[in-house]
Order: C-alpha cells, then sequence, then structure tokens
C-alpha cells in the first residue's frame, strides 16, 4: 500500500463513485484521531513536530491546487 495506507483506498473508490480521475470534496474536512501510544516512553525526537507542519503545508498547497 502507499503511504497514506486505507486513506488511499477511500480516494481511489470516492473517485470511482465519481466517475473521475480525481475525486472531489468540496468542502474538504481532515478528521485527526489520536491514540494513547507510548511515543514518549520509547523517547521520540522532538523534531517530529516541525515534520507534521510542514506535512500540513504540504497538504494545503495540493489542496488548493488541486494536486493529488
Amino acid at each position: 500500500p502507499g503511504s497514506l495506507g486505507l486513506l488511499e483506498a477511500l480516494a481511489i473508490q470516492l473517485a470511482g463513485f465519481q466517475c473521475r480521475e480525481v475525486p472531489v470534496a468540496r468542502p474538504a474536512r481532515v478528521l485527526l484521531f489520536a491514540a494513547d501510544h507510548p511515543v514518549v516512553r520509547q523517547f521520540v525526537p522532538r523534531c517530529t513536530a516541525p515534520f507534521f507542519s510542514t506535512d500540513e503545508v504540504g497538504i494545503d498547497q495540493r489542496l488548493d491546487h488541486n494536486i493529488w
């Protein structure tokens, strides 16, 4: 599977329902679900926060330009 896992399969299914190559979801919504897992106990470096904010900017740019 791709890097987005089940999300990619959902996008492909949505595109099929719409008979489009690129699915349209307007207005777009993102839901974030978090879990209590042992990340803190495993000493994950704090450099992950900038990674996530950079990823958010990339997603926003793709949504603005319909690049998927």
